[in-house]
């Protein structure tokens, strides 16, 4: 890929990581604090925000692998989503991880 091409893909991925994370926003978040969805299931199953978010990350870097695995293996299987979208989806969880861990050291740091 060129060089031109990447820097193209680079400002594609980035408006669609904002669209996805603007769309979504307000579908998983109960009220202002945006990584409410963790911070809820978390006390529904008694686990911490950051694990419930793993759990949802990895559904996403499964799926890349997968598609990965079946490269080698020659496999086309049929998707639920496009591979392309589990890559911007991979890539907004980090986002939303990385809040998670900003928001946590807020938290202690008032301690």
């Amino acid at each position: 890929m060129l060089a031109k091409e990447f820097d193209r893909l680079v400002n594609q991925t980035v408006d669609t990581c904002k669209d996805i994370l603007v769309a979504k926003g307000g579908e998983y978040a109960h009220g202002e604090d945006r990584l409410d969805n963790f911070k809820r299931n978390a006390a529904d199953l008694g686990l911490t925000a950051e694990e419930v978010w793993a759990i949802y990350f990895r559904k996403h870097l499964d799926a890349i692998s997968t598609y990965v695995k079946d490269i080698r293996k020659d496999i086309d299987r049929p998707r639920s989503e496009d591979i392309l979208g589990r890559f911007d989806d991979a890539i907004n969880y980090l986002m939303l991880g990385k809040g998670l861990v900003i928001d946590r050291q807020k938290q202690q740091n008032k301690k």
